[in-house]
């Protein structure tokens, strides 16, 4: 597991809200995948 905050992703997230009328209450950004060692076996 990788934690990271990016403010382009923030920013992004509060322009869909924006746009849409809506209020954010929470988010879950997951990303699946192989690390080199798993990839190579």
């Amino acid at each position: 597991i990788v934690e990271f905050q990016n403010c382009q992703i923030e920013n992004l997230q509060e322009e869909v809200a924006r746009k849409n009328g809506f209020t954010i209450q929470t988010h879950k950004l997951e990303l699946y995948g192989l690390c080199n060692t798993c990839q190579k076996a």
